[in-house]
């Protein structure tokens, strides 16, 4: 018992330390434990002294009640460092032109992290999640965060444009963002309270001469199930490319979209059209016109912009007893200008689910090919338009 004391406070702070403290417990503590248990029935027969029941159970009970002792410590300790040190998503798109490398030092253990970022394929993103040690204790020694925000600190990056291992690291400035997404709206109506950086996925938009560093609203299936009917103005967008290139980049009222794990190509008529389910957020009440801002995928891509008007639904009473979601797609059409259609989603009964939908605020200029807002539901799903 002596022995496993001393091995506690030779412990590190990581989950295989506490496995080994498991399995010390099962080798020494566990056999004492049915041992005291077979000789305190022996000795009750025998009527030995009091003394002896003391020997026997005080040394047992105080080295359990010290590893228990240990162990909250350790826990405490090691969820001290997680909430310093969270989990940070991050997606990278080379809008460079130039093929790219993250710098090894800075990058995890994940092939995405190290793997080359082609400079003739704009819109294939890589996307990988940062983490700061893992079971061996290794450390993450990129210092961008802190906590789950951009540390001050950062503006700068190491990039190759070559191979890591043959080529030296150009130093790229960081253009950092200048607003937060308020999340604070909803991050406390999750089941699962993982704080900012569970609900954040960072965007890095490398250009030739600097590297646009965006964080954007990342939500879940069941983070996104959690905020069915509070009333908090999330609304979900869902995009509909209908021009001839790739969107590499989305700004709604200057909110950085999340676009997943790569561009938003055009849609055509073999077009699977799983991407139109993809749900893009952003925090906005939808009172007034939003503005978009977007680039192609393509190298050193210039902006376009356009003032989008969201229709509204008609007045009187929302025929939706329950409202789950509140949607707006997107129509990208190939002359320029974008399309809004307003919907919402929700139940008419315990049985019967509804889309509610304005259509689109004006007619497009073709079919779409994966359809409008409706047909991202099957036919149980009952459409109302007004």
């Amino acid at each position: 018992m002596a022995w496993l004391l001393i091995s506690l406070t030779n412990q590190e702070n990581n989950i295989g330390d506490l496995y080994l403290i498991l399995l010390e417990t099962a080798v020494v503590l566990v056999p004492l434990l049915l041992a005291n248990i077979v000789l305190t029935f022996v000795y009750f027969r025998r009527n030995v002294p009091r003394l002896t029941y003391a020997w026997m159970w005080i040394p047992l009970l105080a080295v359990w009640v010290v590893q228990m002792m240990f162990n909250y410590i350790q826990l405490q300790q090691k969820r001290a460092i997680e909430a310093a040190h969270p989990n940070i998503q991050e997606v990278h798109v080379n809008l460079s032109g130039r093929s790219l490398w993250l710098d090894p030092e800075e990058s995890t253990d994940s092939a995405d992290g190290m793997a080359e970022m082609p400079g003739n394929d704009p819109s294939k993103f890589i996307t990988f999640t940062r983490y700061y040690g893992n079971d061996y204790g290794k450390e993450d020694n990129m210092t961008a965060y802190n906590v789950a925000r951009l540390a001050d600190s950062f503006n700068e990056m190491h990039l190759f444009y070559g191979k890591p291992e043959s080529t030296q690291p150009t130093f790229v400035p960081v253009k950092r963002p200048t607003a937060f997404p308020n999340v604070k709206t909803f991050i406390d109506l999750l089941s699962f309270k993982g704080g900012e950086a569970s609900v954040i996925r960072y965007w890095y938009y490398h250009y030739s001469d600097h590297v646009d560093v965006v964080p954007a609203i990342s939500l879940s299936g069941s983070q996104s199930m959690d905020l069915w009917g509070t009333g908090v103005p999330l609304v979900d967008f869902h995009i509909a490319n209908l021009g001839t290139l790739p969107i590499a980049r989305l700004e709604i009222d200057g909110q950085s979209i999340d676009l997943g794990s790569e561009a938003f190509y055009p849609e055509n008529e073999n077009s699977i059209c799983t991407s139109r389910n993809f749900q893009a957020y952003a925090i906005n009440h939808l009172n007034a016109p939003i503005k978009v801002r977007w680039q192609l995928a393509q190298a050193n891509p210039a902006w376009h912009e356009t003032s989008v008007v969201v229709p509204k639904f008609s007045a009187g009473h929302a025929p939706i007893v329950h409202i789950r979601s509140t949607s707006v797609d997107l129509y990208f059409q190939s002359d320029g200008s974008v399309i809004a259609e307003r919907s919402q989603f929700g139940e008419l009964s315990q049985e019967q689910y509804a889309i509610r939908t304005t259509g689109p605020a004006v007619p497009l200029l073709h079919k779409p090919p994966c359809g409008l807002a409706p047909d991202r539901y099957t036919e149980n799903v009952k459409v109302i338009r007004n």
